[in-house]
């Protein structure tokens, strides 16, 4: 926690993952968020693992309600994702949802001299998503 700012300093993504199942988990991702807030990252996601446990693990006196992991979510500007990683509700939704994120970030008078000082590179997944794709085609540099 110490160096946490140091670590994300420039940071265009902030993943933080807690455990539905230890409230003293979602404590420390609440404090990670405050810690985090004032360095202006533009994504930053919050994930509650271990969904699957909740209604199995009997002698749990204090889970993480989703309505709880929403409302810190939507505190610090974060999107909520509820996830498991051993059935149909795993973590490739949470990239999707960043990738789109990113593209709504750029914007659609999409430029690529727009990503300076946006600390987002042009991969090939943003690179061949069809949105940007689209908005490069409709840019007068990338006309005949």
């Amino acid at each position: 926690m110490k160096f946490i700012n140091h670590y994300c300093l420039g940071a265009a993504v902030a993943i933080i993952i807690f455990d539905t199942t230890k409230y003293s988990s979602f404590e420390k991702a609440e404090k990670l968020l405050q810690t985090i807030e004032p360095l202006d990252i533009p994504f930053k996601i919050l994930v509650g693992n271990k969904i699957d446990l909740l209604n199995i693990k009997k002698n749990n006196p204090n889970p993480v309600l989703q309505k709880d992991a929403e409302i810190l979510a939507k505190n610090y500007n974060a999107e909520y994702f509820p996830c498991n990683s051993t059935q149909d509700v795993a973590v490739n939704p949470i990239f999707g949802a960043l990738m789109d994120s990113i593209i709504t970030f750029i914007g659609k008078n999409m430029e690529l001299q727009n990503l300076i000082g946006k600390n987002i590179s042009v991969g090939k997944r943003i690179f061949t998503h069809p949105v940007f794709f689209n908005n490069l085609k409709e840019n007068c540099l990338f006309k005949n």
